[in-house]
């Protein structure tokens, strides 16, 4: 198990996310199609492959879940993802790592925690980060800043309770693109 964080937990909860410049995590339908894809000259991933290889679970709000299956192929078969929904999650994709969750967020990490997760990636939405936020169980956060400005869309931060961040590391990548790594001040 990993060194304690935030509220005595051994998982850390990462919120990694690509957000516009005016704080969007998507448009208002839930469409990314103005994000980067991976740059063709470079082959640059915006450092997703060392980022997805440090997480053991992801977790994710619904209407993130049901975004994530348009993409074709479900791109998480190797992880355990766990989805926070009231709603039975109908028509799963062939995995059996995805499960449905119905539970404060505190009581659902503690479960992590005693299943050995080390590392959990947040993966979204806007409701469920303002969840985790509220409850204080966010320990860091990958935040990639695209410039694009949306108008629109769907928040990041959606109401999260008042939090101090200090930044670990920041790196500018192909397209303009920033990525910011910050870490909860304890």
């Amino acid at each position: 198990m990993g060194p304690l964080v935030a509220g005595g937990r051994v998982s850390t909860v990462v919120l990694y996310a690509a957000i516009s410049l005016d704080g969007k995590l998507a448009r208002p339908d839930g469409a990314l199609d103005w994000l980067p894809q991976v740059d063709a000259a470079s082959g640059d991933d915006y450092g997703y492959g060392d980022f997805y290889a440090s997480i053991d679970a992801l977790v994710m709000g619904r209407a993130t879940f049901d975004q994530a299956r348009t993409f074709g192929a479900w791109p998480h078969a190797d992880r355990p993802c766990y989805v926070f929904s009231h709603r039975a999650l109908s028509s799963l994709p062939m995995s059996n790592t995805i499960q449905r969750v119905c539970e404060p967020v505190p009581d659902w990490l503690a479960r992590m925690d005693r299943a050995g997760y080390q590392r959990i990636w947040l993966v979204g939405g806007g409701k469920l980060a303002a969840d985790f936020f509220t409850a204080g169980c966010i320990d860091e956060m990958i935040l990639t800043l695209v410039p694009e400005v949306l108008g629109e869309g769907i928040d990041l931060f959606a109401g999260p309770a008042a939090s101090s961040w200090q930044l670990k590391q920041q790196q500018s990548l192909s397209g303009g693109l920033i990525q910011l790594h910050y870490l909860r001040k304890q």
